[in-house]
This record gives C-alpha cells, sequence and structure tokens, in this order.
C-alpha cells in the first residue's frame, strides 16, 4: 500500500466518529430543539459525499501504483478540509 497519510484505518475512524456523531444527537440535542437536531444531521450527512470523494480520489491516485506529489497534496488537502467541517460540526454539538 502506498502512503498517503491517509489509509482505511484512519478513513474507518472518520466514518465512525460521524457516525458516533451522529447516534449522539439524540441524547444531546433532541431535548434541545429539533430545528438545531435537524441542522446538525444535515451538516453530517453533507460530510458523507466529501469522505466518499476523498476515498475515490486515493483509490484513482494509486490506480497506476504510482503518486505524484500534486496527488498527494490534493488528497491531503481534501482530508484537512474535511477534518476542519468534522470539528466544526463537533463545536457545534458541544456548545448546545
Amino acid at each position: 500500500m502506498i502512503d498517503l497519510g491517509i489509509d482505511l484505518e484512519t478513513a474507518g475512524l472518520v466514518l465512525s466518529a460521524v457516525i458516533a456523531l451522529i447516534m449522539s444527537l439524540k441524547n444531546n440535542m433532541v431535548l434541545n430543539g429539533r430545528a438545531k437536531t435537524v441542522e446538525i444531521v444535515t451538516e453530517l450527512v453533507g460530510v458523507m459525499p466529501d469522505v466518499s470523494a476523498l476515498l475515490k480520489k486515493s483509490v484513482e491516485a494509486q490506480a497506476d501504483d504510482k503518486i505524484t506529489a500534486d496527488e498527494l497534496a490534493g488528497i491531503v488537502d481534501e482530508a484537512k478540509k474535511i477534518e476542519a467541517h468534522i470539528i466544526a460540526i463537533k463545536n457545534k454539538l458541544v456548545t448546545v
């Protein structure tokens, strides 16, 4: 496996974190209002296509068993954007 800085285990952890956030909504958010719950769930659902696109981009970059610095930089940038988005969602959960 080519080291991209993101492996399947990391992608799995990101997905697990998103699922855990969704599951915690019932406990933390429903009591504070349905509108906020819907907003957060919508944001979490919005992350999923980004994660899927990142995984696809990673697989495509490795298809020829070679990866360029530009491909790697693009993948890392996308991962950082997703991470920032998930952290922002988490912070919204904490402040509710």
